[in-house]
């Protein structure tokens, strides 16, 4: 079960971005309260977050509603988070979407030594910087409007540890977004 949150419906030959932060979908995290997948659907031509999605549900599950919201959306372009259980969520989405419309990273496929795309955007300590840099940059340039209350409060709740890395657990509509915004620059 999930939460689809409509600000704008679709506009004929409008470009959008679709933004993933995928969870397991089952249990709860008792510290944060939160195991959720979310979904950011962006307008290219202004940046506003025009629809969103959350919900406890099975990765595979969380492709097919993306694929669903994509269509809906002029078949937006993707961007999937590819960590964990976001493999399955890349596997389901890439298995009923446009290859071209998924965001695609070239990785080096150890056995056959080569360089291969590989579907989803994959979050380490140094990308998740990019996506956080990028996020705070068209926020302070006022270059984005957002108007979902829930990602507003995540954003604002946002701290940083020790080492400076803003912890993120939690925040799965505004990790969903910074993946908008990914998908926003292909």
């Amino acid at each position: 079960s999930g939460k689809l949150l409509i600000w704008e419906w679709p506009v004929i030959y409008m470009d959008y971005a679709i933004g993933v932060d995928v969870s397991e979908g089952v249990g709860s995290d008792k510290k944060y309260k939160s195991d959720s997948s979310a979904i950011s659907i962006i307008r290219q031509d202004n940046c506003e977050v025009v629809a969103t999605w959350k919900g406890k549900i099975d990765p595979d599950i969380v492709g097919d509603i993306t694929a669903r919201i994509g269509w809906f959306y002029n078949e937006a372009f993707c961007c999937v988070e590819a960590n964990n259980h976001g493999v399955s969520t890349n596997k389901s989405l890439s298995n009923q979407y446009s290859h071209g419309r998924i965001y695609q990273a070239k990785t080096l496929d150890k056995i056959e030594e080569r360089a291969v795309d590989r579907f989803g955007f994959y979050t380490s300590s140094k990308s998740k910087k990019v996506l956080i840099d990028d996020g705070k940059k068209i926020i302070r340039e006022g270059t984005v409007t957002i108007h979902d209350r829930d990602m507003i409060s995540e954003m604002l709740s946002l701290k940083a540890d020790f080492r400076g890395n803003v912890l993120t657990t939690g925040a799965d509509k505004t990790m969903s977004f910074l993946m908008g915004i990914q998908a926003r620059k292909c």
